[in-house]
């Protein structure tokens, strides 16, 4: 297992980079934006910042791959203009995602979605 913070080998002993996909759907129109964040086991990436480590930290720390893939709702579903998002990370051979709400995303996954949607490159 990989160093806490750190992006880690495969089991051929092959770094594995981290792809970070973040879909935000809602707020006052209803729009649907994607994020996303590439990052190299040395720091790179083409990452806005340069920080393939702090973006492992960040999902280190919201110990994303440990999370069910729905957190439950905090009574916000039917709240108008309310935010959802599906979080989905890829490292190597693995893959998870998250799908939850503004109100129901614990803090820690909340951090590592506002960094990818200020840091991360902004598509469809």
């Amino acid at each position: 297992m990989p160093a806490r913070g750190t992006v880690g080998k495969n089991w051929l002993g092959k770094s594995d980079a981290m792809r970070i996909e973040v879909v935000q759907v809602g707020g006052f129109a209803g729009m649907r934006t994607k994020f996303t964040m590439n990052a190299e086991p040395n720091g790179s990436g083409d990452d806005a910042v340069g920080d393939g480590a702090k973006l492992a930290q960040l999902v280190a720390d919201a110990e994303f791959w440990a999370l069910p893939s729905h957190c439950p709702d905090s009574g916000q579903a039917g709240v108008r203009d309310c935010f959802s998002y599906r979080v989905q990370v890829e490292e190597g051979e693995r893959t998870h995602a998250v799908h939850t709400t503004e109100g129901a995303a614990p803090a820690s996954l909340r951090a590592l979605i506002d960094w990818v949607c200020r840091h991360g490159k902004r598509g469809q």
